[in-house]
């Protein structure tokens, strides 16, 4: 009754022209993930009590996969995504390898591992299957780009082609946005937008809401990607990503670290992941507090060597030592390359070589599987300085500088201050 008064009054609020007033977004700060947290640990033992009882049902081990999933995203804890993980493994295992529920399962969490290749053999099986092939579909989709593999995603997103359907819509948005077609992005997701308005599906709602916000901060539209992040916090209070994007609002664009590391202390006291220590780190490099910036890079290496984690933080890492331990970045940034051969996995991979002064190496990955191949604001900026470092392509260079000067909210004020320099 609580929760249901409180989101009535928060859909009534009338928000503030200010982009980033706190007060928008105070009483989502206010809120205790208690509620949450314990009306999940009781289904949890619900659930564990009902497998104990009956260890046959394999629905069971899939219904607590999907809870610790659920678990993951509200503490954090990858100890949760690996126990959801192990469930689906279970049912795959003992009970039925072909089961497609369970190979889909398994894949998403897979992808939230970060482990693509390990979803093609389960994907491979759930086509065999035959059931529920447009749901198969659309993550071979999801893996192949995440792998770098164009032709084949844009066949499965071929295949799913319905501009009436949600799921078709989303990934057709996703691919413009890979395609550098920012404002097609945008158009494909608003009209998915729109369907789950019709639908009054909550959750297509907070999904198109929230990478709504995503798509117009690229853009450079902080007052509605701000909008939309607001219109998430209305129906999922304790959405923690959410509220890290309008902490990034008020770094980046409003330059006001002190608002932004406020609300990244309350996501802190809901849980604690390597990327929030990140961003601590950078908040605190902005204000010169090196002490500070040094301390939060530590605790973000400690938690991230989890061994659990696998390779999840990798691309994170080699950044990082790309400036303390370039050796060493770059043997992750091969790593990457090999797990993922992305664009943006290459482009880590051309500038570790170029912080280890091989340079011909920079060179010839930038021109072979970075330039033309990724519009993202860190890979254009690092091909830039490289070029401009090994005095090729003076004019690319100054186009490039051109485009960045219109990413300085995506880059951040630490990143694009390398900008202005180029």
């Amino acid at each position: 009754m609580f929760l249901s008064l409180f989101l009535l009054c928060c859909c009534n609020r009338e928000v503030s022209i200010e982009i980033g007033d706190p007060k928008d977004y105070a009483v989502f700060l206010n809120i205790p993930d208690t509620l949450n947290s314990s009306k999940l640990q009781r289904k949890l033992d619900f659930w564990e009590t009902k497998y104990q009882q009956n260890p046959t049902q394999y629905p069971y081990l899939n219904k607590l996969g999907e809870l610790y999933e659920n678990k993951f995203v509200l503490d954090g804890k990858i100890e949760s995504l690996k126990k959801a993980e192990r469930f689906y493994q279970k049912v795959l295992i003992e009970v039925d390898s072909s089961q497609v529920n369970t190979l889909h399962s398994l894949c998403r969490n897979y992808i939230s591992q970060h482990k693509f290749k390990e979803c093609l053999p389960l994907l491979k099986k759930a086509t065999q299957n035959g059931h529920k092939l447009g749901v198969t579909h659309q993550i071979l989709f999801d893996v192949h780009l995440e792998l770098g593999n164009r032709k084949e995603a844009k066949r499965f997103l071929d295949y799913l082609k319905n501009p009436k359907d949600f799921n078709y819509l989303i990934r057709k948005s996703k691919w413009e946005d890979h395609e550098g077609n920012l404002n097609g992005a945008i158009r494909f997701l608003e009209v998915a937008k729109q369907i789950a308005e019709k639908q009054n599906n909550n959750y297509l709602k907070i999904w198109s809401y929230s990478n709504l916000g995503d798509y117009y901060g690229h853009q450079g539209n902080i007052s509605k990607a701000y909008n939309y992040y607001l219109k998430t916090l209305q129906l999922d209070p304790n959405n923690n990503y959410v509220l890290k994007r309008i902490a990034w609002i008020q770094y980046a664009q409003n330059n006001n670290p002190v608002e932004a590391n406020r609300i990244l202390d309350t996501i802190f006291k809901r849980k604690k992941t390597p990327d929030l220590y990140l961003f601590k780190a950078e908040l605190a490099a902005y204000t010169n507090d090196s002490i500070s910036s040094s301390k939060y890079e530590n605790k973000f290496f400690k938690l991230a060597n989890n061994p659990e984690y696998g390779v999840m933080y990798d691309s994170h890492k080699a950044t990082l030592l790309a400036v303390t331990n370039p050796e060493k970045a770059l043997e992750l940034a091969l790593k990457e390359v090999s797990n993922r051969p992305t664009a943006m996995a290459y482009d880590l991979l051309a500038w570790c070589y170029f912080k280890n002064n091989e340079h011909t190496k920079a060179l010839q990955i930038i021109k072979n599987h970075v330039d033309g191949f990724t519009f993202e604001p860190l890979a254009l900026l690092h091909t830039a300085i490289i070029y401009k470092a090994l005095n090729k392509f003076p004019n690319k260079v100054a186009l490039i500088k051109k485009e960045l000067n219109e990413a300085a909210f995506e880059l951040g004020p630490i990143i694009f201050n390398k900008v202005k320099s180029l």
